[in-house]
């Protein structure tokens, strides 16, 4: 069966990952890093196309990459099939090193794209290979850091969200909890507030003409929930160290249940948001919904101390 074709367009950032055959290793050493990087930068030049973040993990690569004119395929396709070439040759082993062809997912927003760079760059902690990102060798937390920026890359994307070193900084957190409580708390705080600006004029022209039929009360348009939604659910995958629609996973893991529990008690209680429209949002049915907030609310109680 014939692969189906790739739609993509020039000038737009596109997430690309590839990762090895029944998650088996890609890179052993530092000296299989340096012939990936190597032939990154040979890709960049016969693909005409540049990177904006990438990282070098155990079984897998990240990489955001800056579309030019020519399909990504030509550049990265000869970039996995040289190095699985080169790697099979130094390792003497033979057959696929990587898992079907690359993937590739648009960057269609502003704060997709923000938020899947911190994503990226936070795939050595999540694995427990380091504790900060500044820590790991292998990635283009450098590039932001010291604003150091080769010629393959393209800052020109990041460059109006880090305008100076301590937005920086701000962006590569720790993870500490009390950091990432703070802003989703920030964010909620926001969203409240558009929330009340949005409802007040409905509600005071309410007041202002109680005296009109009914029919002309529904012609009001409703609060849309889907924005706030949609920016409550960065905040907290950013909070969890998840991927960008890491929320909406089929098959959750550990760390997505617990956001969605709390992405559910913020939604409901928080932003006034009804469970049903909550439940639908997350692809959940109601009664998974309820449980969330009910688990929530346990959590919330606040036991007597034992002496």
């Amino acid at each position: 069966m014939p692969r189906s074709r790739r739609f993509e367009e020039p000038g737009r950032v596109y997430h690309i990952t590839a990762r090895g055959v029944n998650r088996e290793r890609i890179f052993h050493d530092d000296r299989d890093r340096f012939h990936f990087l190597k032939s990154l930068v040979r890709a960049c030049e016969r693909g005409q196309f540049r990177v904006v973040a990438w990282v070098l993990m155990g079984n897998h690569v990240h990489l955001v990459v800056l579309r030019g004119e020519l399909e990504l395929g030509v550049g990265l396709g000869w970039l996995f099939g040289t190095y699985a070439q080169r790697f099979n040759l130094r390792h003497g082993r033979c057959g696929h090193l990587f898992q079907n062809r690359f993937n590739e997912r648009l960057c269609d927003t502003d704060s997709y794209l923000v938020h899947l760079i911190r994503y990226v760059h936070a795939n050595p902690v999540r694995a427990g290979m380091v504790e900060r990102e500044d820590e790991y060798r292998y990635s283009s937390q450098r590039w932001y850091a010291d604003s150091r920026w080769p010629d393959w890359a393209a800052p020109e994307v990041t460059r109006a969200y880090f305008t100076t070193s301590r937005s920086r900084q701000r962006f590569f957190y720790r993870g500490d909890p009390a950091v990432d409580g703070r802003e989703v708390e920030t964010c909620l705080e926001r969203l409240r507030q558009v929330r009340l600006q949005r409802v007040r004029p409905s509600v005071e022209a309410e007041d202002r003409d109680e005296a009109r039929p009914a029919a002309a009360s529904s012609g009001v348009k409703a609060v849309p929930d889907e924005s706030f939604l949609l920016h409550l659910q960065t905040a907290i995958e950013r909070q969890h160290l998840l991927a960008p629609g890491g929320l909406l996973r089929r098959r959750p893991a550990a760390e997505v249940t617990a956001g969605r529990r709390e992405f559910t008690r913020f939604a409901v209680r928080s932003l006034s948001i009804p469970a049903n429209r909550v439940a639908r949002f997350l692809g959940l049915t109601p009664g998974r919904v309820s449980q969330y907030l009910r688990s929530s609310r346990h959590a919330e109680i606040k036991l007597p101390r034992k002496y």
